[in-house]
């Protein structure tokens, strides 16, 4: 095996969590040394640009440029705005209109109510669901602090008909990807409802792909140390703070900040002692979806801009219509079908996505150029469940294997007591990033011994 290398921290992880986290400590004065498994960086933040091609037979002219597409429906709330904003990273991302949104019940089709003229205007709703839909505004906004309280339960608590608690669990499982309403946290789903109401939902021009490259790029400024096809096998302490070994080498360390999901920091760590696994356990299952993303050569006429379902729990949304991310004149359709963590049934949630895509944009069959179906995608590393709530989820600082100037922490959306999605994923890498550098530096950026990418 290669000579040992030393670094003051080691992030292990080049998704947008690990990335963000390595650029903070670096400008801090750390030297830091990044360490990705794979051939990119982004993980699942990563954008992959293809050019559509027609099916057999057909002469049809393709649009020209290429279609965008993020693994799955990717958007932005305004906390994570703020803090790619506070590292310098502003991919242009514009605001979703509502207009050209509906609901889809399972017949058709209706307006969602947005503003005031849609929430009169809209056949989802007659007389009666009106108030109760209007008496829930109070309740949403004045929240709940019981952190024992299901959002299920909470909604017991309301007066709510039918087609109104069906809207609002609906509405939660597109700003939470899937959080279900039996087992949600109360607290939890309710912030992440205000956070998508009050800032507001995003889609970036070119995909969470321009945030990747961004990060990327203000990483290795400030002196970052980036290595691609470098997976970490194992972490041991040590006398002088911890090694990861890899395939051929090893890199000792200081501190180590684990950013993903749990099967990266569980492989690293639960070796390490019962202690350590009972710190690093999840608090919930795992939330995915099933997703059919399609680049469309033009958008078929009465075609809707976004669809979600309230009898199944689909989504069906045109993201070029906010971003750029298809060729102009052509359209990059997301639509999925939320899992929530049962197992995936490939052939029939296929179907059922299709038949979503078939009410909301009718014709689309005959536009497709770039199709790519993922039967189990990833939407959040760990449910986050009453009574717990995120207070219950792992901290970000793993204490069993912390002590003095030497720690382990963990980055992504399953971790610490803030934030939802790439919410939770920024916050934790952000406080990840202020206990590493809560001492002076005691070593100059010049004495690092680096790992070549």
């Amino acid at each position: 095996m290669a000579t040992e290398a030393r670094t003051d921290v080691v992030v292990i992880g080049g998704g947008i969590g690990g990335l963000a986290c390595a650029l903070a400590v670096a400008r801090a004065g750390r030297r830091v040394t990044l360490l990705e498994a794979s051939t990119r960086l982004g993980g699942r933040g990563a954008s992959e640009e293809v050019r559509g091609e027609t099916r057999r037979g057909e002469t049809a002219a393709l649009p020209e440029g290429v279609f965008t597409l993020n693994q799955g429906p990717h958007a932005i709330f305004e906390p994570s705005r703020a803090i790619l904003a506070s590292l310098g990273v502003m991919p242009r991302a514009p605001l979703v209109a509502s207009d050209g949104t509906f609901v889809d019940d399972g017949e058709r089709l209706h307006v969602l109510p947005g503003g005031v003229g849609s929430f009169f205007g809209t056949s989802f709703l007659d007389a009666r669901d009106r108030l109760s839909l209007g008496g829930l505004f109070p309740a949403l906004v004045g929240g709940t602090s019981d952190p024992s309280l299901t959002f299920g339960a909470w909604l017991d608590r309301r007066s709510l008909t039918p087609r109104v608690r069906a809207l609002v669990e609906m509405l939660v499982r597109v700003a939470t990807y899937g959080a279900d309403p039996a087992y949600a946290s109360a607290t939890a789903v309710i912030a992440q409802l205000r956070a998508a109401a009050i800032g507001g939902v995003r889609y970036a021009d070119g995909g969470w792909g321009a945030i990747v490259e961004q990060l990327a790029s203000r990483a290795r400024d400030a002196g970052v140390s980036i290595a691609l096809r470098a997976r970490a096998s194992a972490l041991e302490p040590s006398s002088r703070g911890f090694v990861v070994r890899l395939e051929d080498r090893t890199l000792a360390a200081d501190e180590v900040v684990i950013a993903g999901p749990p099967s990266l920091a569980q492989g690293l760590l639960t070796p390490l002692g019962d202690d350590v696994a009972r710190a690093i356990r999840p608090s919930g299952p795992a939330l995915r979806l099933a997703c059919l993303d399609l680049g469309l050569d033009r958008l078929p006429e009465g075609a809707a801009k976004g669809a979600f379902g309230t009898t199944e729990p689909t989504y069906v949304s045109v993201h070029s219509a906010t971003a750029k991310l298809a060729p102009e004149g052509a359209a990059m359709v997301h639509a999925a079908l939320y899992l929530g963590d049962r197992a995936p049934r490939p052939r029939e949630d296929r179907a059922a996505i299709e038949v979503a895509l078939d009410r909301a944009i009718p014709g689309w069959r005959e536009h497709v150029v770039v199709e790519r179906h993922a039967p189990a995608a990833l939407a959040c590393g760990a449910r986050v469940d009453a009574p717990g709530g995120l207070a219950a989820r792992p901290s970000v600082r793993v204490e069993p294997l912390s002590r003095g100037d030497h720690g382990v922490y963990l980055v992504g959306d399953w971790v610490g007591a803030r934030g939802l999605l790439l919410d939770g994923v920024l916050a934790s890498a952000l406080e990840a990033s202020k206990l590493v550098t809560r001492r002076a530096p005691s070593r100059s950026v010049a004495g690092s011994t680096a790992l070549s990418a």
